[in-house]
């Protein structure tokens, strides 16, 4: 490997360590690992970039001997606001903490025999960044969220026939969580049995790390000069933290506070969800080209989000020893669901391609158990970009916008909050653009 390609790809994998990601498709899957994919809403499975290893791994038996490397980064920026109810009359309204998020990517590959290539990519499959202040009126439903991964995906693809390709691939997946929310009630809030105060509050922080490992298989078919078919399928992966560091703050009620606060640690399980990636590709000329994908992601895997706690600091007052390894308890329930993604690109001269392209994502979380972690609906995506080609080096440029559905968030006071007290995301949309560059060696 060329000194100049172990910059460019170094430099990006560095970043990656850093990036803070938002959800950008449906639940808190990520599809933007190129620039030039967001252009064509992510509809990558037949490019000719190296990126194609985290949208087809099978195509990366495209690329010669000298290899392509590309990188890049994708800059998200969330914007909505959470209307609260209490007995179906708006009481409060309140946005989110508008942060852009950067979701950076380095991808390699290269022919490595006759019918062997290798390719290696680091991007985030999944991520999410959901931002309130910490006295909206959906804290003790969660005010923070910010899940961050980074896999790295090594990945082997054999040359079957002339025109059929298949690809083993592992995932190497570091993940990092944090969670703020309030625990207790307000004094317009239904207070359990054993309390003697009308509110009740400890604002709760927790920051944990996990590894885990997964796998995918793809296979890519060139059934014409015009016609391209692929389908890969990437595994589950089981995520734990074990040793989540926990802070609680004293509560404070109408009295003054009681109690105490402390640190503690907490831990849990996350089972990320499989799924199936189909694609259709038409080359209608050496100029034009149209891509049709559909995605199926068994979403069913994320049914709960339970913590254990070694210590339970705002409920120990109340239940003395019963708040060592106390578990919190957070059903989600949610359901299985497609994407479909649509990309059009159109070659203008030796140097400039234009592209475009839209998708849609279905919302897997039903509304009796949506929460203020993913407080968005349906989303539907319209994006365009720009390429620029000159000899070995392409430089991408892409923009795009989500439209998102208003999402009823029933349980907007949290377990201890009041069940009356509702809410609804409205206004909901993200604004995206990216920008890449791969170098042909």
């Amino acid at each position: 490997m060329h000194l100049k390609k172990i910059a460019a790809f170094g430099a990006a994998a560095a970043l990656l360590f850093t990036a803070h990601v938002p959800a950008c498709a449906a639940g808190f899957a990520v599809y933007e690992w190129d620039s030039w994919g967001v252009a064509l809403a992510d509809a990558m499975m037949f490019s000719d970039s190296p990126s194609v290893i985290g949208f087809n791994p099978a195509g990366i038996t495209q690329f010669d001997a000298n290899g392509s490397v590309a990188f890049g980064a994708t800059c998200i920026t969330p914007v909505g606001t959470a209307h609260f109810y209490r007995n179906g009359k708006q009481v409060a309204t309140s946005d989110n903490t508008i942060s852009p998020c950067v979701a950076p990517y380095a991808f390699f590959a290269k022919q490595i025999s006759d019918s062997a290539w290798f390719g290696l990519g680091l991007y985030p499959r999944f991520g999410l960044a959901s931002k309130f202040p910490s006295d909206f009126p959906g804290r003790f439903n969660n005010y923070l969220a910010d899940f961050k991964t980074l896999s790295v995906a090594p990945t082997i693809a054999l040359k079957i026939s002339p025109s059929l390709s298949l690809s083993f691939g592992g995932d190497l997946m570091w993940t990092d969580l944090e969670l703020g929310r309030a625990i207790g009630w307000t004094s317009k809030d239904p207070k359990p049995a054993w309390a003697p105060f009308s509110s009740y509050e400890s604002h709760m922080n927790l920051h944990g790390k996990s590894f885990g490992t997964g796998w995918n298989v793809g296979l890519n078919w060139q059934a014409s000069d015009k016609l391209s078919m692929a389908a890969v399928y990437r595994s589950k992966i089981k995520q734990t933290i074990s040793h989540a560091t926990t802070t609680f703050t004293q509560p404070q009620t109408n009295f003054g506070p009681v109690g105490v606060g402390g640190e503690t640690f907490g831990r849990g399980t996350v089972t990320l969800p499989d799924s199936w990636t189909f694609g259709l590709g038409w080359k209608f000329d050496e100029k034009t080209r149209v891509e049709f994908d559909a995605i199926y992601t068994r979403w069913s895997s994320y049914n709960s989000l339970d913590i254990t706690f070694d210590t339970f600091f705002p409920l120990l007052p109340a239940l003395g020893p019963g708040a060592l390894n106390y578990t919190v308890v957070s059903p989600k329930n949610w359901k299985d669901q497609w994407r479909f993604q649509l990309g059009v690109e159109h070659r203008m001269n030796s140097h400039w391609t234009l592209g475009a392209g839209v998708a849609w994502d279905d919302c897997p979380s039903p509304d009796q158990f949506s929460d203020f972690i993913v407080p968005v609906g349906s989303r539907t995506t319209y994006s365009l970009g720009a390429q620029y080609v000159n000899k070995g080096l392409k430089l991408s440029f892409s923009a795009g916008y989500m439209d998102i559905e208003d999402k009823p968030i029933s349980s907007a006071g949290g377990p201890l909050g009041d069940p009356d007290f509702t809410c609804i995301s409205r206004s909901c949309y993200a604004t995206i653009f990216g920008l890449a560059c791969q170098i042909d060696m």
